[in-house]
């Protein structure tokens, strides 16, 4: 891991083409090995259609994946030229070596609509 990742709140990943018109989980990131994540926040843009309808949570290894960032829905997403920062909860889920920070649409949104996320945060040396 690079000293900025331990350092400075960074950008820990970037996903494009996440999919919020299907309910299964999409995987975000993955706790480096002798690790824990600390995740401030993710930033969502470029949806290629006005979300309406989606509602999205965060997490890590949970059926809900809502143990980061809870379940809601961001309409402000209207095209691709906005962008929406979700803070982790109180209480936020801290990863753990090889946990699974993940999406998951509770609420799809009913046609074809995809995002860019990239997570925020910092990695702890175990």
């Amino acid at each position: 891991m690079s000293a900025l990742n331990e350092n400075a709140v960074t950008v820990l990943s970037r996903t494009t083409g996440v999919d919020l018109n299907s309910a299964v989980a999409t995987e975000l990131m993955r706790v480096p090995y002798g690790f824990k994540a600390i995740i401030n926040s993710v930033v969502i843009y470029g949806a290629d259609t006005s979300l309406t309808t989606a509602s999205y949570s965060f997490g890590y290894n949970d059926p809900d994946y809502d143990n980061v960032i809870a379940n809601a829905t961001h309409t402000e997403l209207v095209d691709a030229t906005v962008l929406v920062r979700l803070p982790a909860k109180a209480g936020a889920k801290i990863g753990v070596s090889g946990d699974q920070f993940k999406i998951i649409a509770n609420t799809v949104q009913g046609a074809a609509a995809t995002v860019s996320i990239d997570v925020l945060g910092y990695l702890i040396k175990n």
